[in-house]
Protein backbone atom coordinates (compact mmCIF):
# COMPACT_ATOMS: atom_id res chain seq x y z
CA UNK A 1 0.00 0.00 0.00
CA UNK A 2 1.29 3.44 -0.81
CA UNK A 3 0.19 6.62 0.86
CA UNK A 4 -1.12 9.38 -1.38
CA UNK A 5 -3.65 12.14 -1.15
CA UNK A 6 -6.72 12.49 -3.28
CA UNK A 7 -6.06 15.24 -5.80
CA UNK A 8 -9.02 15.91 -8.04
CA UNK A 9 -7.37 18.46 -10.28
CA UNK A 10 -7.79 17.66 -13.96
CA UNK A 11 -4.04 17.47 -14.61
CA UNK A 12 -3.68 14.68 -12.03
CA UNK A 13 -6.63 12.55 -13.18
CA UNK A 14 -6.15 9.16 -14.81
CA UNK A 15 -6.54 9.36 -18.57
CA UNK A 16 -9.84 7.43 -18.41
CA UNK A 17 -11.35 10.05 -16.10
CA UNK A 18 -10.33 12.91 -18.41
CA UNK A 19 -12.30 11.48 -21.32
CA UNK A 20 -15.14 9.70 -19.52
CA UNK A 21 -17.17 12.84 -18.87
CA UNK A 22 -17.32 13.46 -22.60
CA UNK A 23 -18.31 9.94 -23.50
CA UNK A 24 -21.92 9.00 -24.13
CA UNK A 25 -21.09 5.39 -23.45
CA UNK A 26 -22.47 4.61 -19.97
CA UNK A 27 -20.50 1.41 -19.64
CA UNK A 28 -17.21 3.12 -20.47
CA UNK A 29 -18.03 5.85 -17.96
CA UNK A 30 -18.81 3.51 -15.06
CA UNK A 31 -15.71 1.40 -15.76
CA UNK A 32 -13.69 4.62 -15.80
CA UNK A 33 -15.21 5.60 -12.46
CA UNK A 34 -14.30 2.20 -11.04
CA UNK A 35 -10.73 2.55 -12.31
CA UNK A 36 -10.49 6.07 -10.93
CA UNK A 37 -11.79 5.31 -7.43
CA UNK A 38 -9.55 2.25 -7.32
CA UNK A 39 -6.49 4.42 -8.01
CA UNK A 40 -7.33 7.26 -5.61
CA UNK A 41 -5.95 6.67 -2.15
CA UNK A 42 -6.48 8.36 1.20
CA UNK A 43 -9.72 10.34 1.47
CA UNK A 44 -12.67 8.96 -0.48
CA UNK A 45 -13.79 11.35 -3.22
CA UNK A 46 -17.37 12.49 -2.64
CA UNK A 47 -20.13 11.87 -5.14
CA UNK A 48 -20.21 15.60 -5.84
CA UNK A 49 -16.48 15.57 -6.65
CA UNK A 50 -16.95 12.55 -8.92
CA UNK A 51 -19.90 14.29 -10.50
CA UNK A 52 -17.70 17.27 -11.43
CA UNK A 53 -14.90 15.01 -12.72
CA UNK A 54 -17.16 12.81 -14.85
CA UNK A 55 -19.67 15.43 -15.95
CA UNK A 56 -22.83 13.71 -14.74
CA UNK A 57 -25.07 14.18 -11.72
CA UNK A 58 -24.14 12.29 -8.55
CA UNK A 59 -27.41 10.34 -8.68
CA UNK A 60 -26.86 9.33 -12.31
CA UNK A 61 -23.29 8.19 -11.62
CA UNK A 62 -24.32 6.17 -8.59
CA UNK A 63 -27.31 4.59 -10.37
CA UNK A 64 -25.27 3.67 -13.44
CA UNK A 65 -22.45 2.29 -11.29
CA UNK A 66 -24.84 0.18 -9.19
CA UNK A 67 -26.55 -1.15 -12.33
CA UNK A 68 -23.18 -2.27 -13.74
CA UNK A 69 -21.44 -3.54 -10.59
CA UNK A 70 -24.27 -4.35 -8.16
CA UNK A 71 -23.16 -1.88 -5.47
CA UNK A 72 -22.92 1.85 -5.00
CA UNK A 73 -19.70 3.75 -5.64
CA UNK A 74 -19.15 4.23 -1.91
CA UNK A 75 -19.73 0.52 -1.17
CA UNK A 76 -17.32 -0.42 -3.96
CA UNK A 77 -14.62 1.93 -2.62
CA UNK A 78 -15.10 0.66 0.92
CA UNK A 79 -15.02 -3.02 -0.07
CA UNK A 80 -12.03 -2.55 -2.37
CA UNK A 81 -10.02 -0.72 0.26
CA UNK A 82 -10.90 -3.21 2.99
CA UNK A 83 -9.71 -6.02 0.70
CA UNK A 84 -6.46 -4.08 0.20
CA UNK A 85 -6.16 -3.71 3.98
CA UNK A 86 -6.77 -7.43 4.48
CA UNK A 87 -3.98 -8.26 2.05
CA UNK A 88 -1.60 -5.70 3.58
CA UNK A 89 -2.23 -7.00 7.09
CA UNK A 90 -1.60 -10.59 5.97
CA UNK A 91 1.54 -9.87 3.97
CA UNK A 92 3.29 -6.99 5.73
CA UNK A 93 4.08 -5.48 9.09
CA UNK A 94 2.66 -2.05 8.24
CA UNK A 95 1.17 -0.53 11.39
CA UNK A 96 -2.62 -0.75 11.55
CA UNK A 97 -2.77 3.02 12.14
CA UNK A 98 -0.87 3.54 8.86
CA UNK A 99 -3.21 1.14 7.05
CA UNK A 100 -6.23 3.03 8.42
CA UNK A 101 -4.70 6.40 7.44
CA UNK A 102 -3.92 5.15 3.93
CA UNK A 103 -7.52 4.06 3.51
CA UNK A 104 -8.81 7.47 4.52
CA UNK A 105 -10.04 6.62 8.01
CA UNK A 106 -9.42 9.43 10.49
CA UNK A 107 -9.72 7.07 13.46
CA UNK A 108 -8.31 3.56 13.62
CA UNK A 109 -11.39 2.50 15.62
CA UNK A 110 -13.66 3.31 12.65
CA UNK A 111 -11.36 1.27 10.41
CA UNK A 112 -11.39 -1.64 12.86
CA UNK A 113 -15.20 -1.59 13.08
CA UNK A 114 -15.59 -1.59 9.27
CA UNK A 115 -12.99 -4.37 8.97
CA UNK A 116 -14.76 -6.49 11.58
CA UNK A 117 -18.15 -6.01 9.84
CA UNK A 118 -16.70 -7.16 6.53
CA UNK A 119 -14.44 -10.00 7.64
CA UNK A 120 -15.77 -11.13 11.01
CA UNK A 121 -12.52 -10.47 12.87
CA UNK A 122 -10.50 -7.47 13.91
CA UNK A 123 -7.42 -6.31 11.99
CA UNK A 124 -5.32 -7.03 15.08
CA UNK A 125 -6.50 -10.63 15.37
CA UNK A 126 -5.86 -11.15 11.67
CA UNK A 127 -2.34 -9.78 12.12
CA UNK A 128 -1.70 -12.10 15.07
CA UNK A 129 -3.04 -15.21 13.29
CA UNK A 130 -1.63 -14.38 9.82
CA UNK A 131 -4.41 -16.46 8.29
CA UNK A 132 -7.50 -15.19 6.51
CA UNK A 133 -10.58 -14.42 8.55
CA UNK A 134 -13.55 -16.67 8.01
CA UNK A 135 -15.94 -13.79 7.42
CA UNK A 136 -18.83 -14.21 4.96
CA UNK A 137 -17.65 -11.37 2.72
CA UNK A 138 -14.12 -12.62 2.14
CA UNK A 139 -13.50 -13.15 -1.55
CA UNK A 140 -9.83 -12.84 -2.31
CA UNK A 141 -8.73 -11.86 -5.78
CA UNK A 142 -11.42 -9.22 -6.47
Amino acid sequence: MRLATADLTHSRLPEAAKTAGHSTDRRHRVHSIRDYVTEVEARFPTLDELSRVFGRSARTLNNEFAAEFGETIFDYMTNHRLMMAHEAILTSDVALKKVADTLGYTHVNNFSAAFRRKFGCSPGSLRRRRTACAGPDLVLGD
